[in-house]
């Protein structure tokens, strides 16, 4: 997923750009992550700063490697070397595939993935019902979730709207998945990620999964200074 700031919000942000990639396997159907990678690059006068974290997953010892890197220009430089104080099977990315597969109950409940809140990896996910539901349908310019779609026990993320920053969402990069995705929305959810993505407050994500269960319409809410980010699958 590549998310560059144009027109006035890439003046005032500094011609931000976040880039975020995901490899690995599919096992059984889901997509297990090796390596997950968050870039960050803003200027800032004539000096572009760079920021790289990345995150490896050893499932033999359950455990994730986390590096951080800083720096200006091409050179970076190592800043923090450690093992994540939690284990999980996703990070951002695979998430948003790997949802509808995962298994819950209720209406409000939480997942980890690397790559979320830096303590324990937690990622909170509501389920909104009625009118919430289908305000936040609106937002996304999806249909509202029927009544047989608001009890398929399906899960998700959710994300935000946005005018002066163009987000696109590409695949993420796991052998052997097919490309395209359905257009119709299957279920609506809102996302807790518990990070500050793209300086947003808290990572607040609304959602919608389309009818092969994947995260394909997202607005990101209450990025700093610009309001909302909008997100759509392309690819």
């Amino acid at each position: 997923m590549d998310a560059v700031a144009q027109g006035v919000a890439g003046s005032l942000s500094g011609q931000r750009r976040e880039s975020f990639r995901s490899k690995g396997r599919i096992v059984a159907g889901l997509l297990m992550p090796d390596l997950y990678i968050h870039e960050v690059s803003r200027k800032k006068g004539k000096t572009t700063k760079n920021e790289r974290k990345t995150y490896a997953f050893d499932y033999a010892r359950k455990t994730i490697k986390f590096q951080k890197f800083k720096g200006t220009g091409g050179e970076l430089q190592l800043v923090s070397d450690e093992i994540l104080p939690y284990f999980a099977t996703n990070d951002l990315l695979s998430l948003f595939f790997n949802f509808s597969k995962i298994p819950h109950s209720g209406d409000k409940f939480f997942v980890r993935a690397a790559g979320a809140k830096s303590a324990d990896g937690r990622i909170d996910i509501e389920r909104p019902r009625g009118s919430a539901a289908a305000n936040i349908a609106s937002e996304l310019g999806v249909a509202p979730p029927s009544d047989a779609d608001a009890n398929s026990g399906a899960t998700a993320s959710a994300s935000s709207s946005g005018a002066d920053t163009k987000t696109s969402t590409t695949d993420a990069n796991f052998k052997g998945r097919g490309a395209g995705a359905d257009k119709q929305a299957a279920a609506i959810y809102v996302v807790f990620i518990n990070q500050p993505i793209f300086s947003s407050s808290r990572g607040e994500l609304h959602l919608s999964l389309n009818e092969r269960g994947y995260a394909d319409r997202a607005v990101l809410k209450d990025v700093l200074l610009f309001g909302d980010i909008r997100a759509r699958l392309v690819e």
